[in-house]
């Protein structure tokens, strides 16, 4: 049975994902996460993460043959632009031309971009547009190649996201719903009407900043603060659930996270998730509701 692995090399983690497929769709075979050594200093080195991606896929078993990565999206500009052809020949000839004034840190010549098409304009057709700087492609792709891996496709997370909740059906109860993930430094913000990808941001804003500011709150106190957190929740843990938890098991460690972050920091936080989300999104205002 053919199998395919998805690689992520986050900002806190590495993780792997090990896949089947059949006629019947993929399906989860194992799965491993490995957090980087920041060492003494706490930086993150390139060391660091090598020696996590290492772990990661020996721990998952993974081939190294079919391997799909992931890019993160603050490492990518991504714009929505509106270009005055609907044929995809069309497109792809003047789509670099169209970007190019929405690069203001580097030349289009020093990146590799693609697009999606997100709805018709007047006219033409919008997209949105994902541009990755060569050299960061170069150097992911250097880092991998010390552990034996040439990937076969690369994707930019975003996507990932928006892929993964269509797979879960998502879009056939809720075609226009908003999908937000906050991770460790950043949180990324989908917008999908009539089950398309209409809007994608990535906010440099994420889960870590609440826990610095409660532990600054705690004069560093890291213990201290992962108590009030623990109390504010009412639970006496927030452990990650186990690796078979069910999902009503990871829904609520979810759930009792939320309530620890609310709690401790008066839901500061997360208004701030969502009202940098609302300023992010100027097509939130328009189109159908959202109901999820």
């Amino acid at each position: 049975m053919a199998k395919a692995v998805g690689l992520d090399i986050g900002s806190r983690a590495c993780k792997v994902a090990v896949l089947s497929g059949g006629g019947k769709g993929a399906k989860l075979l194992r799965y491993a996460e490995k957090e980087y050594d920041l060492g003494s200093a706490g930086a993150l080195t390139p060391a660091a993460v090598l020696a996590a991606l290492k772990a990661a896929l020996h721990e998952a078993r993974a081939p190294r043959n079919s391997v799909a990565l992931s890019l993160p999206a603050e490492l990518c500009t991504l714009r929505e632009i509106t270009v005055p052809f609907t044929d995809d020949d069309q497109i792809k000839k003047v789509v670099k031309f169209e970007f190019e004034p929405h690069l203001h840190a580097s030349s289009i010549d020093d990146v590799v971009i693609d697009y999606v098409k997100t709805g018709a304009a007047k006219g033409g057709t919008r997209l949105l547009v994902i541009a990755a700087a060569k050299e960061t492609l170069r150097s992911r792709l250097e880092q991998l190649k010390e552990v034996g891996v040439d990937p076969l496709h690369v994707d930019v997370d975003v996507a990932s996201l928006y892929n993964v909740a269509k797979q879960a059906k998502v879009f056939e109860g809720d075609p226009n719903c908003l999908i937000i993930d906050i991770g460790a430094r950043t949180t990324k913000t989908l917008l999908v009407q009539d089950g398309r990808l209409k809007v994608a941001r990535s906010i440099r804003l994420g889960a870590q900043s609440a826990v610095q500011r409660l532990t600054s709150d705690f004069q560093g106190d890291g213990d201290a603060a992962r108590r009030a957190m623990e109390d504010a929740a009412g639970v006496e843990a927030l452990a990650q659930p186990p690796g078979h938890a069910s999902t009503l098991e990871i829904v609520a460690s979810v759930r009792a996270i939320e309530a620890a972050a609310a709690g401790a920091q008066e839901s500061e936080f997360l208004s701030r998730v969502l009202r940098e989300t609302q300023r992010s999104l100027p097509a939130m205002g328009e189109g159908k509701a959202i109901t999820r």
